[in-house]
């Protein structure tokens, strides 16, 4: 996978909510298949990097969490 940011504008400021954009909400991950060969050998795929970060923050609290359980047990 490869890092893309997506261009919105000249500015960070988000045009609805008129909030200034962090970085990693303008980033995404884009598969390299597709970016490489192109939409005729791949269907465009691609995460935004605030969704992964989201998803892995929570399995490291899930598994911090198991780990603290584990430690009491003793």
């Amino acid at each position: 996978m490869q890092v893309r940011y997506e261009k919105k504008g000249r500015t960070d400021v988000d045009r609805t909510t008129k909030k200034r954009r962090e970085p990693i909400d303008r980033a995404y991950y884009i598969f390299q298949t597709y970016n490489r060969l192109g939409k005729d050998v791949c269907t465009s795929h691609k995460i935004e990097a605030r969704s992964l970060y989201d998803h892995v923050l929570a399995d490291i609290r899930y598994h911090a969490e198991l780990a603290l359980r584990d430690d009491n047990v003793q």
